[in-house]
């Protein structure tokens, strides 16, 4: 009977486990949103500005008792820059108590290697080598990105894989590109992404101070 339960469960479309965790769990759900909903201010980060096939999809809302501000999460379904179908989980963090200077901290490779030696290096976060070994931080201002940048969010992506996290204002988010936790995997990643929001609005501690 179990293994019925299971497999009926397994068949269930996306949102359709969405929606029964969300109604389980208490939290507001909805289908699918109009991307022209996002605020303005958010649609100037790299991962939304391809203007292909840009849908929002199983969002939920957010509200943690000790964190001024709201958090939404969601599939995001885009098309990268060789027009292949993505799909991206992403957790929007917006608070009034955020001040952030415009950056972007995303996973290294290859082509970020070369453009340190050729081109512009990256924004060097003095203390942090292994950070520095996995990702790459770009942004206007590298003094600003550098206090706004706590040391503990530091320290949690140096242990995670290909995490990205764009922040400017008010406005911060955290993704994996392209990819979707699982319905199972969505409130332990959002869990962790309130943890990082929380160390960047009340972490007391900066290296570069």
């Amino acid at each position: 009977m179990l293994s019925e339960i299971l497999s009926a469960f397994n068949i269930k479309t996306r949102s359709s486990q969405l929606r029964e965790l969300a109604e389980e769990m208490n939290i507001p759900y909805t289908r699918k949103t109009p991307f022209k909903n996002l605020p303005k201010a958010v649609r100037r980060f790299k991962i939304f500005r391809n203007k292909s096939s840009r849908r929002i999809r199983n969002v939920l809302s957010f509200q943690e008792n000790d964190l001024p501000g709201q958090f939404k999460l969601f599939d995001f379904l885009h098309q990268n820059s060789s027009e292949e179908r993505r799909r991206t989980t992403i957790l929007l963090f917006r608070s009034d108590a955020l001040n952030l200077p415009s950056f972007r901290v995303r996973p290294k490779n290859a082509l970020h290697i070369l453009g340190e030696i050729f081109v512009q290096p990256n924004i060097v976060f003095e203390g942090h080598p292994g950070f520095m070994e996995k990702y790459t931080v770009s942004g206007d201002n590298s003094e600003e990105i550098k206090y706004a940048l706590k040391p503990e969010a530091i320290d949690f992506l140096t242990h995670k894989k290909n995490w990205n996290l764009e922040g400017f204002g008010p406005f911060l988010i955290i993704y994996r590109k392209g990819k979707r936790p699982r319905v199972n995997e969505i409130l332990p990643f959002y869990r962790q992404g309130a943890q990082v929001c929380r160390w960047m609005l009340f972490s007391n501690t900066n290296d570069f101070v």
